[in-house]
């Protein structure tokens, strides 16, 4: 799938809940990188979407890549949506794999780093509610 098709898709779903607005030109390209140095490519599409509770990130992660152990200060929650291949998920000492099409949740506060094992390409949608304020806290 295309990474403009995604956003479409992506954007369409969000939209249906939150007015008009509409970015159907706009494309993975056209989003700025946030650059947490976590590893990784991350895009931020909360802002461009005017969403003013709900944190939307799309990741993609190479073999090897992922995000550094970190947690979300208290109350962010975090869904993790596998949209293309698979990321093994360590949450609070615990390993998880989840795979395509697979949705993970991680309370508050949980100390957590997904990593790509595997040779394909890994494209996360993270959904955080609420926005988080501060970055989260590197470990």
């Amino acid at each position: 799938m295309q990474y403009e098709e995604l956003v479409k898709k992506i954007t369409d779903e969000v939209l249906k809940n939150i007015g008009s607005f509409n970015i159907r030109k706009t494309c993975w390209d056209n989003v700025t990188d946030k650059d947490l140095s976590f590893g990784g490519t991350l895009k931020v599409f909360s802002d461009l979407l005017g969403l003013k509770n709900i944190d939307v990130v799309m990741g993609e992660f190479k073999k090897g890549e992922g995000l550094k152990k970190h947690y979300h200060i208290h109350p962010t929650e975090e869904i993790y949506y596998v949209l293309e291949g698979e990321i093994e998920v360590t949450i609070d000492g615990n390993k998880t794999t989840v795979k395509k099409g697979e949705m993970l949740y991680v309370k508050p506060e949980a100390i957590h780093c997904p990593i790509n094992t595997k040779d394909q390409v890994c494209r996360i949608l993270f959904i955080l509610s609420p926005r988080e304020n501060k970055p989260p806290v590197i470990v």
